[in-house]
């Protein structure tokens, strides 16, 4: 199938859709003037390397529901080891990984020696404990057993069953009580014997720090040109993640977050303020399991039209005020380029000016 979308000028090309894991084949070939086309060209083949998530393009969630055979793409050694060529179970996959349809349904990774591994992207939701079930099954005479990496620490530490009395006769086991962190991660499932299947890992989050962080104190907001710099203390937890500001233009209700990522600052400038309106704000403070504050108390400023950048006196902010700025913007001042009383010429100071002068 042909991958350019326009007729390519140039004597390269970068296919930036191809999947990590993937080996592709590709021809090519000339055009002329007159649309003529040729043959095909000599055939050659690349597998682009790394890794995602499968199917994708979204990590695996948990809490929820981990399918063995989606594993991430990448091939052998970045996302998985098989110690034999070729998916002997010859269902799903096209890699060496032995995947089959599983009599419960979907499908099953089987065929597996101990010291094989899978790996998967996941992302954890919240920082916690949770409790994994696993679904297995297994016709040998002895205990099969395995183990759960995350992040390259053993978080289940071995994980045995007896066997089930056939290769489609699951059964579930569970680790207990696993400390898990939150945020995006990958998870190694590693074999510790030999010969048994797996179908599925359900993660279930079963507590964790339910305690949200304290409101954030003494916060301050002070006006400037089409903005206001706002300040508070630093919240005292350990376990404290950022912090988020909202914003209305009625007092004590009707507030919307205004920053678009957590902040990790106890200060915050906000450049999306219109001259002459009130604006009243509150700071909540947020921990690593993703628990919020209540808000602050509430600090209001009314952005103004004065040109307080206009060092001159020329009624305009333009490219003589700015270098007159820059001079001096990490001097101790208390006087016209102060613009946040601070007594300090500061990076708030210099984000100010420069989003006026902009």
């Amino acid at each position: 199938s042909q991958i350019n979308g326009s007729l390519v000028a140039t004597s390269d090309y970068d296919d930036d859709t191809a999947v990590n894991g993937y080996t592709y084949f590709y021809v090519v070939t000339a055009v002329d003037t007159n649309t003529n086309e040729s043959d095909y060209s000599n055939e050659d083949s690349a597998m682009p390397f790394g890794r995602d998530p499968y199917p994708g393009p979204d990590p695996h969630a948990i809490p929820g529901t981990v399918q063995a055979e989606d594993y991430d793409t990448g091939g052998e050694g970045i996302a998985y080891h098989d110690t034999d060529s070729g998916n002997t179970g010859g269902d799903y996959r096209s890699d060496d990984v032995d995947v089959e349809a599983c009599g419960e349904g979907n499908y099953n990774v089987g065929w597996i020696f101990s010291g094989e591994w899978l790996e998967y992207t996941v992302d954890v939701a919240y920082t916690g404990d949770y409790d994994i079930e696993f679904r297995v099954a297994s016709n040998t005479y002895g205990n099969s057993s395995f183990h759960l990496d995350f992040g390259g620490d053993n978080v289940t530490g071995t994980v045995s069953f007896s066997p089930t009395g056939g290769w489609q006769t699951y059964t579930s086991v569970y680790a207990t009580d696993v400390h898990l962190t939150a945020g995006e991660q990958i998870m190694r499932l590693s074999a510790d014997s030999t010969y048994w299947n797996i179908t599925w890992m359900e993660f279930t989050y079963v507590g964790g720090d339910a305690t949200p962080p304290d409101p954030p104190t003494g916060i301050s907001a002070t006006p400037g040109f089409s903005a206001v710099s706002l300040d508070w203390n630093d919240n005292s937890e350990g376990d404290l993640a950022g912090y988020n500001v909202y914003r209305s233009t009625s007092s004590g209700s009707g507030y919307s977050q205004v920053n678009t990522t957590l902040l990790t600052n106890s200060e915050y400038l906000d450049l999306e303020a219109d001259n002459g309106t009130p604006y009243y704000y509150v700071v909540t403070a947020e921990d690593v399991s993703t628990n919020e504050s209540g808000y602050s108390g509430e600090q209001s400023a009314t952005p103004t039209a004065v040109l307080y950048a206009d060092f001159n006196g020329d009624s305009t902010v333009d490219d003589i005020d700015f270098p007159i700025f820059m001079g001096s913007w990490l001097a101790s001042d208390c006087g016209d380029l102060d613009l946040n009383g601070d007594c300090v010429i500061n990076l708030e100071e210099y984000n100010n000016v420069a989003e006026i002068w902009r």
